[in-house]
């Protein structure tokens, strides 16, 4: 994907696709699923840890990931493109969820914040079913520290331990309509900065994506 220049536009620069950079926590749950998204009209580009950083999922580190890139890449970006932070609540002090959204704010490149409560696995288990009262209410009475280990568990139990990625494009377009509405109506406080237990605001970013990914915004109408 490349930036070119249209004659007699004052050497203006476009592109063919919108271009959404990610910052992620995981190593690699993340990074498939989003790669899942691309294409002829939309270009993801996910910053996600790797080699010596593979532990790197602290919230500023990730914010860092994205800072690094945007000063490395600033020339190629245009007004349109997108630029996401995509953390976990985890055990994380919430300080540090503040600090990372009053940077977004104050950025040239202006990014979203997208938190999941306790993590990135509640928003899978949404593609396959809603999240009942009393698993909701055995998170909530969990430790802290406790509740990512068993949101995947409860993740593997509703998935029947298959991955996103076995889903064929009309499967997997009906499950992201789903996962979209289930999370909604689980956002009760919408307007608090740091979504409930058990919450996840990753649907504000698949409705931006469905929008330039239309291969799964039919699917899901189907």
């Amino acid at each position: 994907m490349r930036l070119r220049n249209v004659a007699g536009r004052d050497e203006e620069k476009v592109r063919d696709v919108a271009k959404f950079v990610i910052a992620v926590e995981g190593a690699k749950a993340e990074r498939l699923y989003f790669e899942r998204f691309q294409s002829p009209r939309l270009y993801i580009k996910t910053l996600h840890p790797e080699g010596v950083a593979d532990g790197a999922s602290d919230p500023l580190q990730t914010l860092q990931r994205l800072n690094t890139y945007i000063a490395e890449n600033e020339e190629d970006f245009l007004p349109g493109d997108s630029f996401w932070l995509v953390c976990d609540r985890d055990e994380w002090e919430a300080s540090k969820f503040h600090q990372v959204m009053d940077t977004a704010k104050s950025s040239r490149f202006k990014h979203e914040t997208i938190l999941s409560n306790p993590c990135f696995e509640l928003w899978l288990h949404l593609h396959y079913a809603e999240y009942p009262e009393h698993r909701r209410t055995r998170l909530i009475e969990s430790p802290l520290k406790e509740r990512p280990k068993q949101m995947k568990q409860d993740l593997h139990e509703a998935s029947e331990g298959r991955g996103l990625d076995q889903c064929s494009v009309a499967d997997f377009g009906s499950r992201l309509q789903a996962a979209i509405k289930r999370a909604r109506e689980l956002d009760e406080s919408p307007e608090n900065p740091i979504p409930d237990c058990p919450s996840t605001r990753l649907y504000l970013l698949a409705e931006r994506l469905l929008e330039l990914c239309p291969r799964y915004k039919e699917a899901s109408a189907s």
